[in-house]
């Protein structure tokens, strides 16, 4: 009887994600969990894929927006966004994480005939950071060690359950950060015109469904109108007495048009993606949870002026 030890063929499982067009996995055994993606309570002085922490059951778990970790530009946050929660090991001890990711995909059995060993080069991911790489149906999927990836960064790690409520107790009282959303918004108004070109060119190709709405429309006075509404809103964010009367009026013509909840969230996820990429790397953690607050609380009073009311959470 032949007693050679012989390798396993049993597939692996992973679970895959996206990051914009590209395919991740990581083992499954690190998973925790998964969770919707909320604003993290962001702790000074940390690099700028660390979005900030949360507590998870009693634990600080730091929150990384893993676009930005892998060198991957930041694109804003969609209804899709998730936090997968994974168990690292560093310096001989479990540490957890929550990573950012655009969507899930599922889980998947790999094969060690359809594992590929790790690139050299390409694949948009320095080769240390990957376990290799798996042909899935006729797609690649890049596998991630998660061990290496998070070891090789500056991440608050030693936090505890005081520098959470310390970072919470000095976050502005106020729901919108007005500094943030005024000094990006100025930094963007030189290129307006180029934004909301570029914001409607987005649109269309996303959602494609929206188009008919703007079929009977001006569209260089569409144009105009959007940058208007959005000067509006920033000019009169110290003046909710203001801005609060003028979204229910914009929100009443806008329902005259036949715009829904639904419409409110592409907008949002449009625009956020498009003044990301024209901000750079301006368009900081602390800017994007800025502008994501204040869209959802454009939409919810514009919503006011509906003549039925429609959920909030449509739009969250």
């Amino acid at each position: 009887m032949n007693t050679e030890t012989r390798p396993s063929l049993a597939p692996e499982q992973f679970l895959t994600f996206r990051l914009g067009e590209e395919e991740f996995g990581v083992e499954i055994r690190r998973v925790q969990g998964i969770q919707g993606w909320n604003k993290a309570t962001q702790i000074p002085q940390t690099p700028a894929h660390v979005l900030g922490v949360i507590d998870l059951r009693g634990t600080v778990v730091p929150i990384i927006d893993l676009r930005r970790r892998l060198g991957f530009k930041h694109s804003g946050f969609s209804s899709t966004t998730v936090v997968i929660v994974v168990k690292v090991a560093l310096d001989d001890e479990e540490r957890t994480f929550g990573l950012v990711v655009d969507a899930v995909s599922e889980v998947r059995d790999v094969t060690p005939a359809e594992r590929k060993e790790r690139p050299d080069f390409g694949a948009g991911v320095k080769a240390e950071y990957m376990l290799g790489l798996a042909a899935v149906d006729e797609r690649m999927v890049i596998l991630l060690d998660l061990d290496k990836l998070m070891s090789d960064t500056d991440v608050p790690i030693e936090l505890d359950a005081d520098d959470v409520v310390n970072a919470t107790q000095n976050e502005a009282d106020d729901s919108l950060d007005v500094e943030a959303l005024e000094a990006s918004f100025a930094l963007l108004a030189p290129r307006a015109e180029e934004l909301v070109g570029r914001f409607y060119d987005a649109l269309f190709e996303r959602h494609p469904d929206v188009k008919p709405m703007f079929a009977q429309s001006d569209m260089p006075a569409q144009k105009r109108k959007l940058l208007a509404a959005l000067k509006l809103v920033v000019s009169n964010l110290r003046k909710p007495e203001t801005l609060g009367p003028a979204l229910t009026k914009l929100g009443a013509r806008h329902e005259q048009i036949g715009a829904t909840a639904e419409h409110y969230a592409a907008v949002a996820e449009t625009l956020l993606g498009v003044m990301s990429e024209m901000a750079g790397d301006a368009w900081t953690p602390r800017v994007a949870a800025a502008w994501n607050r204040a869209l959802a609380a454009v939409a919810q009073g514009m919503l006011q002026g509906y003549s039925a009311e429609l959920p909030a959470s449509a739009i969250a």
